[in-house]
């Protein structure tokens, strides 16, 4: 059990270019020796962490994980990270690189009350809070840094497998290449509740303002309020939800893609969503909606409501730019659909759907 009194300045943050001469931190936690117990920040800032690498499983923390015979409380709370930068390759993160079967044990969590307002650069799995978790979970965890990687990028996580999220927001800018989420670019197995997202994305496929690409997730009670801009599988809610539940979700940013782009997501499969509405325009070529681009697999749709201007040239409207397999039940399109490009022919426009 290790607590941090006060604030502790790893570089001078206050020099001019501090970052040019900084002391580089050696991450506390290796794959052979990881850590494996509780730190509690106290509500104090680490001010000036510094790491500029090409190495995986990078952060304060390198690995996090609970070994065998460990201690069952695996946690990190009540810590910021400030005026920090933090580069590594894959699993990179401003408070943990990578993060292994923390599960929740009566109050603890993975990571609870941590804020990241770091740098956070790197390829594969980069994160404000943890570049990678597995059986893990975030409590009231915030990032305002910005993240930006090639594959696999978010505020909370880059990537993440059986993790649990409760009331985490994420307010800074990501940008990267493919599977970018406000709170986790890349989720499978998931339990979600009271998640925002109000930082602008940028990427080039899977986008996301909550997930980029979500897998077997259950999830309820989602904003987005950032403006998200790729050109694939595009969301205000999730780029891709695969075999997912999602519920009382709202989306206020705008919304731009090339193809599959919706308010709340740019494709499902297999997915149910009820109680939601999109409050914002959204833009694309083909399969833009409302609501969700393009469906594949029974999928139902209740209860929702676009409020936002659709704009394409092939199966657009104002909930799903094509059904498939799709029931629709107490939807209700109060936006305007048309083209997009002058001058493009357009077919296939709907109030509801725009091809079924």
């Amino acid at each position: 059990y290790y607590e941090l009194a006060n604030d502790i300045y790893l570089n001078d943050v206050y020099v001019e270019n501090w970052a040019e001469n900084a002391n580089q931190w050696n991450p506390i936690g290796t794959t052979e020796n990881p850590f494996d117990g509780v730190f509690n920040g106290n509500g104090n800032t680490i001010y000036g962490l510094y790491i500029n690498s090409n190495a995986d499983n990078v952060g304060l923390f390198g690995v996090i994980d609970r070994v065998d015979g460990g201690f069952a409380k695996t946690c990190i709370s009540d810590i910021t990270v400030s005026d920090s930068y933090v580069k590594g390759r894959s699993n990179v993160g401003g408070i943990a690189g990578k993060v292994i079967d923390t599960i929740p044990a009566e109050e603890y969590y993975s990571f609870h009350n941590c804020i990241n307002k770091a740098v956070v650069e790197g390829e594969f799995n980069v994160g404000g809070i943890a570049g990678y978790i597995s059986n893990g979970s975030f409590v009231e965890c915030v990032n305002d840094g910005v993240v930006s990687g090639v594959y696999g990028v978010g505020g909370m996580a880059g990537n993440s497998e059986l993790a649990i999220y409760i009331t985490c927001e994420n307010n800074g800018e990501l940008f990267g290449g493919d599977a970018l989420g406000g709170i986790s670019g890349i989720c499978k197995g998931t339990i979600a509740m009271e998640l925002v997202n109000n930082g602008h994305i940028k990427g080039n496929s899977l986008a996301g303002g909550i997930f980029g690409l979500v897998c077997g997730g259950m999830a309820t009670g989602m904003m987005n309020n950032g403006e998200i801009e790729a050109c694939y599988f595009v969301g205000g809610i999730a780029g891709y939800a695969k075999e997912s539940f999602i519920d009382t979700v709202e989306n206020y940013g705008e919304i731009s893609a090339i193809d599959f782009v919706g308010g709340i997501a740019g494709k499902f499969y297999y997915t149910d969503i009820y109680t939601g509405s999109n409050n914002a325009d959204v833009y694309g070529e083909r399969y833009v909606g409302g609501m969700v681009g393009v469906n594949y697999g029974w999928c139902t749709f209740n209860e929702l409501e676009n409020n936002g201007d659709i704009y394409g040239t092939d199966c657009v409207a104002g909930i799903l730019g094509e059904a498939n397999e799709a029931e629709i039940e107490f939807c209700h399109n109060g936006g305007y659909v048309g083209k997009s490009l002058e001058g493009a022919a357009a077919k296939l426009f709907g109030g509801i759907a725009g091809a079924s």
